[in-house]
């Protein structure tokens, strides 16, 4: 098969499993088959439109490009997001790293209950899943962060270039937005763990 293949490559390999575990919900069949596209939408759209509209917003020469001359934004950001992404976000990766090494503490009580709601969905609304979820939900921002440091350090070589500015922005903010559904998910963790402890 040709995910097979893309999968033992490396570097893309272990990126590409990961993602494909996050797309197809952590269904088991993630290591063996391709999530469909309808997955991939469902598990990026949102987060990628929101990073795209923040890049335009930090970048306005590309609107400018677009509109007519009277209605340009006038407005400039100085700040490059190189310097943003080497600067800030190893802390953060670190502090992924260390939730991440969590998981492996959880109850097994937790997970079993998480399976549960994965089981009741699979029954009743035909959903892919499984409790894996967890642990994909856990790599898919800690990938993003080391993808957009490289990203921070080819644009801090390359500052001129538009597009690499441009990308670089857009994993900055891609990164963000998925540090925020990495502590939503640490927050929901701990209200299930709290509540085991108050029955």
């Amino acid at each position: 098969m040709i995910f097979k293949f893309f999968s033992k490559i490396p570097v893309l390999g272990p990126v590409l499993r990961i993602f494909n575990t996050y797309a197809f919900r952590g269904d088991v069949r993630s290591d063996d088959k391709l999530a469909g596209i309808r997955y991939w939408v469902s598990g990026f759209w949102v987060q990628s439109l929101i990073a795209i509209v923040a890049t335009l917003g930090c970048m306005p020469e590309i609107i400018n490009s677009f509109i007519p001359f009277n209605s340009r934004f006038v407005y400039s950001i100085d700040t490059q997001p190189g310097s943003l992404a080497i600067s800030i976000l190893p802390n953060l990766l670190g502090f992924g790293i260390g939730v991440y090494a969590l998981i492996f503490a959880l109850e097994s009580k937790i997970i079993k209950n998480l399976q549960n709601v994965f089981s009741k969905a699979n029954e009743e609304k035909n959903l892919p899943g499984s409790a894996l979820l967890l642990n994909a939900t856990m790599a898919v921002p800690l990938v993003i962060l080391t993808i957009t440091i490289a990203f921070g350090v080819v644009q801090g070589i390359c500052n001129e270039n538009i597009y690499v500015k441009a990308v670089t922005w857009f994993f900055f903010w891609l990164s963000i937005i998925f540090i925020l559904d990495l502590i939503d998910t640490i927050f929901n963790i701990g209200e299930v763990h709290i509540s085991n402890y108050m029955k």
